[in-house]
């Protein structure tokens, strides 16, 4: 447990309880952002098989358990999961990549989407409501993302190499 460091300090069993179950609620947001990103992979079942198996050998409580399962097999999409997170991963991103936040680019379509489009260098709407329509430098309302691809410059040529793994040196 996370409070072990306070082994010293007298803490309440209330205090404890509520430590335990935030922590619970912690494991559940995790699970559910791991479910969300491995259903989008091209190996998801297998992901999942793997993630039943390490709850399963973790040997929870019984109501832990069933929790933990509900939130793998019913995750809900990362976007409403965590709104709050958008805007200062990408300024994560940007500080680990060495880039200006000036320079980065974030796409959304959702009133979730408006702190990440308002901090990026250039937030483009799409196929988005009109209130992220407005906020938006740009907007695009077309069926497929790589139009902001050409919104930002590139080919089709390089679109379509770097879809194929060619990567081009010029």
């Amino acid at each position: 447990m996370a409070l072990a460091a306070f082994a010293h300090a007298r803490i309440s069993p209330a205090a404890t309880r509520i430590a335990d179950r935030a922590a619970l609620v912690w494991r559940c947001v995790l699970v559910e952002l791991l479910s969300g990103l491995a259903a989008g992979q091209e190996n998801g079942r297998e992901v999942a098989r793997s993630m039943d198996q390490v709850l399963r050998a973790q040997k929870l409580p019984a109501p832990e358990y069933r929790l933990l399962q509900r939130a793998r097999r019913d995750p809900r999409p990362i976007e409403r999961l965590a709104p709050a997170m958008q805007a200062p991963a990408l300024r994560r991103f940007a500080e680990q990549a060495g880039i200006p936040l000036s320079q980065t680019v974030a796409v959304g379509d959702g009133a979730n989407d408006l702190d990440m489009i308002a901090a990026a260098g250039l937030g483009v709407a799409f196929n988005a409501r009109q209130a992220v329509r407005d906020a938006a430098d740009a907007s695009v309302s077309v069926p497929y993302l790589d139009t902001v691809l050409y919104l930002l410059g590139l080919s089709r040529d390089e679109v379509e190499a770097a879809d194929s793994g060619e990567v081009s040196t010029n």
